[in-house]
């Protein structure tokens, strides 16, 4: 057997200090266990756990050192001798209290000299009890540094025996909470309690996970030109593609004056709606910190910007007939300048980001209210600090937007990797991985920050914001992975730095100049940060989907998969002072966004079949050969020199999955790519003909000089079951005539 590492916590069943729950080998107390196998269970071995009453859940940790793999699942019966019994299990135990509090949560416990967790209920009380557990003593400390209460969140195991109303009130009955201090969603139950109380909660069986709220904060620090966003063509009656029809959500903290129908000139009519998630009145999603006005205007705006009058021959400025200035304007655009917006104003009146008791809802409410509402960014997140570290894969995280992905298929969702990159530990030491939380989710992408080519960029840069103006270097402050689960992150970066976007015009929201000042301060702001970037490959993803439109309908893994295909690779540029490696890797991911490149894809699929291909299939956990498709390289040169011999080409299949929700692949699927003339083979990711990426539902095979012939993509794996595995899979073959 091998340690179990959950909730960033580790437990060895085969050390003598592991949790009595976990070797009791009884689960009399307990509607939950672990079941550690010696690999990942094909469909007929999960059915055997599910014959002996062994609801699998979830898989909770996977040793890729010894293929070990650990399934949380919901267990009724009390012996667990005829599941051990299985050739294919290791060891199974109830889920552990050990594992409930996170270590912060923990580590606070242990300052309150707690002895211990209470005797509470038996199991006949549904769900309320583990009722073998071992009084220890812990470390004593001031209780002067304690808190006398924290914020925590409580997350629920699936198909609790208590909802979360019946646990509410469980709580209220034992008097660890106050009515006006708790709320809850869907599996979810907020509260501010006394750490004391801590581990009596932690005791009820229904209680999967507890972890501190942190305050969420903004993850602040030419866009168009960079991404090629500008006269993107395809066929298209209306000319070029501005994100006609589609809809992009923003949640953000306000949004310029708060009335739809009162906005800034970049978004005249078409504003949607505004959600008010924090403060409730009319009009109280206004914008009175100008950050949720300017993703937005990242996004979708597009207005005139004054920058200056027109001058006669003398220099003079030119009057109009009455007597006033003829200006001088320039437009200013977003990534999707004619889609509409849905705004989701979270600050409350202190400007603190609030987000909903079901978390879920904040993704879905938009989602639901309109079919073409199928984009979401977000350039927010719970930072990185030198006291906790990286913030792993959460249940009230990432774990909702996996959730809220999986459930529905067709919304892609954007966040921002964060500005942590120059952080340094308690010792003073270079953090080397930031990205976590939110932006840790395997089903969205996760945008960093990437220079931009403004001119005369130092006249407005102090020394924190100078860069060389290089579409390729990647802001120094641009988080990092790969994430505490060894995911690569970001998924792309986009421009972010010293972003020209909309002002807020609420009377009482300040006129930034930390970049620098616009000429035309009172309606257009500078900016910078990976919130910046984000918006950016959100309204390009808008740009995009409104294209496929004309030949499918996308799901969020088909424009995700389009988006990383088309990336330009950053190698070459740099990242503080170090090189940018090749793509992917933890800077810059798959690469730059171009917009491009993914329209060209799209045509040149529409034109040339054999040259480029965009198709969504799916796996289920009873097949028993793998997916596969050819591709032909068959082109010859046309050149007098060369007539007749095979053209050099490259090609480049990208594979993209929206995975089950869980901090570890749910469904794993082995990418490959196999030429047969040479019998050479390639996996996602690594390249390699013999190791598959076991890590990431990203993966892609780039192999320049692919034998001629037939070459097939294979899609194989092990599947939960109950849960088919949809996945995207986009490829061109690049020729050159040489």
């Amino acid at each position: 057997m091998a340690p179990i590492r959950i909730n960033g916590k580790t437990a060895d069943p085969a050390s003598p200090d592991a949790p009595p729950e976990l070797v009791s080998g009884n689960a009399s107390d307990s509607n939950y266990i672990l079941i550690q196998c010696t690999h990942r269970l094909a469909d007929p071995q999960q059915r055997e756990l599910i014959a002996l009453g062994a609801q699998i859940q979830e898989i909770v940790d996977e040793d890729l050192s010894n293929d070990y793999c650990t399934y949380l699942c919901r267990y009724v019966p009390q012996e667990l001798a005829a599941i051990q019994a299985k050739p294919f299990v290791v060891h199974t135990g109830v889920y552990p209290q050990h594992f409930v509090l996170t270590p912060d949560l923990q580590e606070l416990v242990d300052r309150t000299n707690v002895v211990g967790a209470s005797s509470v209920e038996s199991k006949e009380a549904p769900g309320y009890s583990r009722k073998e557990h071992t009084d220890h003593e812990l470390p004593l400390d001031s209780l002067q540094e304690v808190p006398h209460t924290v914020d925590a969140e409580i997350f629920l195991h699936g198909n609790a025996d208590q909802t979360e109303q019946q646990l509410v009130q469980h709580l209220l009955d034992r008097g660890y909470v106050n009515r006006d201090s708790i709320t809850h969603g869907h599996r979810n139950i907020t509260l501010t309690v006394n750490p004391q109380d801590l581990p009596k909660i932690a005791a009820l069986d229904s209680v999967r996970s507890i972890e501190r709220v942190e305050e969420i904060e903004d993850d602040n620090d030419y866009a168009r030109d960079i991404v090629e966003a500008s006269n993107v063509y395809l066929n298209n009656p209306t000319g070029t593609y501005l994100g006609q029809g589609q809809i992009v959500t923003v949640a953000d903290g306000g949004f310029d004056k708060g009335d739809p129908a009162n906005v800034h000139p970049a978004f005249k009519g078409r504003v949607k709606q505004i959600l008010q998630l924090g403060r409730t009145g009319a009009n109280l999603g206004n914008d009175l910190w100008g950050h949720g006005t300017h993703v937005a205007g990242s996004a979708v705006g597009c207005g005139e910007m004054t920058v200056g009058a027109l001058l006669d021959p003398s220099g003079q400025p030119l009057l109009d007939p009455a007597g006033k200035p003829v200006l001088v304007t320039k437009n200013v655009s977003g990534a999707a300048p004619q889609a509409e917006l849905i705004f989701q104003s979270m600050n409350d009146a202190t400007g603190t980001k609030i987000l909903p008791a079901n978390k879920g809802s904040m993704y879905t409410i938009p989602y639901n209210s309109n079919p073409n509402a199928r984009v979401h960014s977000s350039s927010w997140g719970i930072p990185w600090n030198a006291a906790n570290g990286q913030r792993p894969y959460g249940p009230t995280d990432a774990q909702v937007i996996d959730t809220v992905v999986w459930a529905n298929p067709d919304l892609l969702i954007v966040r921002s990797a964060g500005n942590s990159g120059l952080g340094k530990t308690t010792t003073g030491a270079q953090s080397t991985a930031q990205i976590g939380a939110f932006s840790a989710a395997k089903n969205c992408i996760t945008v960093g920050n990437s220079d931009t080519t403004r001119p005369n960029i130092d006249a407005v840069y102090s020394w924190a914001k100078n860069t060389p103006n290089l579409p390729n270097v990647i802001r120094k402050t641009s988080s990092r992975g790969p994430t505490a689960e060894g995911r690569t992150k970001p998924d792309l970066v986009a421009p972010g730095t010293t972003i020209l976007s909309t002002q807020s015009q609420d009377p009482l929201c300040p006129k930034d100049t930390t970049y620098g000042i616009s000429p035309d301060p009172a309606f257009w702001v500078f900016e910078t940060g990976s919130s910046m970037a984000a918006p950016c490959v959100a309204g390009n993803a808008a740009v995009l989907r409104a294209a496929l439109l004309l030949t499918m309908t996308p799901s969020a893994a088909t424009l995700k998969a389009l988006l990383i295909h088309g990336a330009v690779d950053c190698s070459g540029g740099t990242y503080g002072a170090a090189a940018v490696g090749a793509a992917p890797n933890d800077v810059q991911g798959f690469g730059r966004l171009n917009l491009k490149n993914c329209i060209a894809l799209i045509a040149l699929k529409a034109a040339d079949a054999d040259r480029a291909g965009i198709e969504e299939l799916r796996l289920d956990s009873t097949a028993t050969v793998p997916v596969r498709r050819r591709i032909e390289i068959t082109r010859k040169s046309k050149k007098a020199e060369t007539r007749g011999q095979p053209m050099p080409a490259t090609l480049k299949v990208t594979c993209v999955w929206s995975d089950p929700p869980g901090s570890v692949l749910q469904n794993k699927l082995d990418f490959s790519v196999v030429a047969d003339a040479t019998a050479e083979t390639k996996n996602g990711n690594t390249g390699s003909a013999t190791v598959f990426d076991r890590v990431n539902n990203v993966q892609q095979v780039v192999w320049p000089l692919v034998p001629h012939g037939d070459v097939w993509y294979s899609v194989s794996g092990t599947v939960l079951v109950g849960m088919p595995q949809p996945f995207s899979i986009v490829w061109t073959v690049d020729y050159v005539d040489p």
